[in-house]
C-alpha cells in the first residue's frame, strides 16, 4: 500500500480517537458536573431566615435523620422574632415520616400544627399498599407514585431534579388537602445567598386556578439541588426564606 495513503489513515484514525476521546470527556463532564444525589444524607440540619415586605421574622429550621435502612423523618419549626413573635399565636410544627426507594420517596405520615394543640394539627397517613392517603379531616385520596407531602417535596427534587423538563406535574398532601400543581422550570440563575454566590435552577409551581399565587424554588446546582431560597408569593405580600446554614450535605 502506498505510504502516503497509510500515513493519510493513520492521522485520520488519531484525529477520530482524539474526537472521541474529547466528546466522551465533555459527555461524562456535562452529566456529572452538577451533583445528583444517590440518595439522601443520614443526618441534614438546616436553618432559613425568614422575611415577610422585607422585614426578618425569624427562622425556619429543618432537620432530617435517618432512622432505619431505608425511613427518614423530616421536621420543621418556624422560630418566630420580633414583631412576629408577638404577632404569631401558634407555631409552626412539621414533621413527615418517608421512605426512600431508589429515586423515589414514599411518605408514610404527616403533621402539621402546634405539637400541644391537636384540635389543631393537620394529619395524613399514606397506605401505600391499599393506594390511598387519608386524612384526619375525613378526607381520601388515590394514591400514585410521585405524590409527595409538603416536607417530602423539596427533598425529592434533590434526588429526582427535575432535569431536561420545562413543565410537569406535581401532587402534594398538605394535611389539609391533596392539591396538584403545575410547575415550570424556568432556568438557571446565579444568585446571591447568605452562603455567597450560587448556580442555581428556578422552578415554578402554582394551581391553575390561581395564577396570581406562586411558589418559586432555587435549588443549588452545586448543593445536589438542595432548595436555597425559597419565595411565597401572594398577591399582597411574598414571604422569602434563604438558606444561611446548612450541616450534613
Amino acid at each position: 500500500m502506498n505510504t502516503e495513503i497509510i500515513s493519510r489513515l493513520r492521522n485520520s484514525a488519531f484525529t477520530s480517537f482524539r474526537l472521541t476521546t474529547f466528546l466522551l470527556a465533555a459527555l461524562i463532564s456535562g452529566l456529572f458536573s452538577h451533583p445528583v444525589l444517590a440518595g439522601l444524607p443520614d443526618s441534614m440540619d438546616l436553618i432559613y431566615k425568614a422575611t415577610w415586605g422585607g422585614m426578618t421574622i425569624g427562622t425556619l429550621e429543618k432537620k432530617l435523620r435517618k432512622q432505619d435502612d431505608n425511613g427518614y423523618v423530616m421536621t420543621a419549626k418556624i422560630k418566630a422574632s420580633g414583631l412576629a413573635a408577638l404577632l404569631l399565636r401558634d407555631t409552626y410544627d412539621e414533621e413527615s415520616h418517608f421512605k426512600v426507594d431508589g429515586d423515589f420517596i414514599y411518605p408514610q405520615s404527616y403533621r402539621l400544627g402546634p405539637a400541644d394543640k391537636p384540635d389543631k394539627t393537620r394529619l395524613a397517613k399514606f397506605d401505600w399498599k391499599k393506594k390511598v392517603v387519608k386524612l384526619n379531616n375525613d378526607r381520601s385520596y388515590k394514591l400514585v407514585r410521585g405524590i409527595q407531602d409538603a416536607a417530602t417535596f423539596p427533598l425529592f427534587w434533590m434526588i429526582n431534579p427535575p432535569l431536561g423538563e420545562k413543565q410537569g406535574d406535581i401532587s402534594i398532601v398538605d394535611g389539609k388537602r391533596m392539591t396538584t400543581f403545575k410547575y415550570t422550570v424556568i432556568g438557571e440563575q446565579e444568585i446571591e445567598t447568605p452562603l455567597g454566590k450560587a448556580k442555581t435552577l428556578l422552578v415554578e409551581r402554582q394551581k391553575e386556578t390561581e395564577p396570581e399565587k406562586k411558589f418559586r424554588m432555587w435549588l443549588d446546582l452545586n448543593r445536589s439541588y438542595l432548595a436555597v431560597r425559597l419565595e411565597n408569593v401572594r398577591p399582597n405580600n411574598t414571604m422569602v426564606f434563604e438558606l444561611e446554614k446548612i450541616e450534613g450535605l
